[in-house]
């Protein structure tokens, strides 16, 4: 599939406030205005949090899964669509990204003159960092904290290249039976479901994960439906109760009761300090 659109270029003075050096929004294709085949005079990232869709650029058609950072130089042009899908859309002003960029390592091809779009994945610590810094940042806008962000990205993005999750490298069933088991009707079924997906039995699927993850079955899922809810409070509009039902707990109190231990804070209070912010009218991406 070839997109030959007639190209739209957005301008940064059509999304940000004079002497704005950075624009942050939080997008869900399916709810917002969606740009034909478009590009910027910015320089663009967006992580994507949640669906699925699909990427068009002169480099053809990339899917697009949750974990995954795109980079986006201004002769980029690009569409993105794919209902459902949701992502943390970062936008930073030429000038600002040219003084800070260089001062980073940035890795091969990404933001790099005459390279494709690059991508790169996060492991969920690495996104959830990059979500919490990307909020706080444009709750409070400044050119210094544009610049933290961006130098905070470089960093989160040197980690990803040698960090492994894992103590080893996973069997391939048991790397897609995890990619599975975080859809959300595993989450919400639990344990036995998430054996199924598996296609092993109970007790192989137990002696992998200590093996291959250093956890329970138990504990990862415990784990995933906390990120899970993480995701949702930060970026939808759902209550804490169809937040917990979504993701697998059985009651608002034993929601609360996990999240607490897990984070440090209450559902309702996580959702207040990451309060997203929404780019009125269109999307960007």
């Amino acid at each position: 599939m070839l997109y030959k659109d007639i190209m739209e270029i957005i301008r940064w003075s059509e999304i940000a406030q004079p002497g704005d050096c950075l624009h942050v929004a939080n997008i869900l294709l399916g709810r917002m205005r969606t740009p034909a085949l478009h590009r910027h005079d910015f320089f663009e990232c967006f992580f994507v949090l949640e669906g699925a869709g699909e990427q068009g650029s002169a480099a053809g058609v990339q899917p697009l899964s949750p974990g995954d950072l795109y980079f986006l130089r201004p002769e980029h042009a690009h569409v993105v669509s794919g209902d459902g899908l949701s992502f943390l859309n970062l936008a930073f002003e030429a000038r600002l990204f040219d003084s800070v960029a260089a001062l980073a390592p940035w890795g091969e091809g990404i933001w790099e003159p005459g390279a494709p779009i690059a991508v790169q994945s996060l492991n969920s610590a690495q996104g959830q960092r990059l979500v919490e810094a990307a909020t706080a940042v444009a709750r409070q806008p400044s050119g210094i904290n544009a610049a933290w962000l961006l130098l905070g990205l470089a960093r989160i993005l040197a980690e990803s290249s040698g960090r492994p999750e894992a103590r080893s490298p996973l069997p391939e069933w048991l790397a897609e039976g995890i990619a599975v088991a975080k859809q959300p009707e595993v989450l919400r079924e639990g344990l036995p479901l998430l054996v199924q997906r598996m296609g092993r039995s109970r007790k192989h699927v137990s002696r992998s994960f200590q093996q291959y993850l250093g956890q329970t079955p138990t504990a990862w899922l415990a784990a995933a439906r906390i990120e899970r809810a993480q995701t949702l409070l930060a970026t939808s509009g759902r209550s804490v109760l169809e937040v917990a039902l979504d993701c697998g707990f059985a009651s608002p109190s034993h929601f609360h009761k996990c999240f607490r231990e897990a984070l440090g804070v209450t559902p309702l209070q996580y959702r207040k300090r990451l309060a997203g912010v929404q780019l009125p009218g269109r999307a960007d991406g």
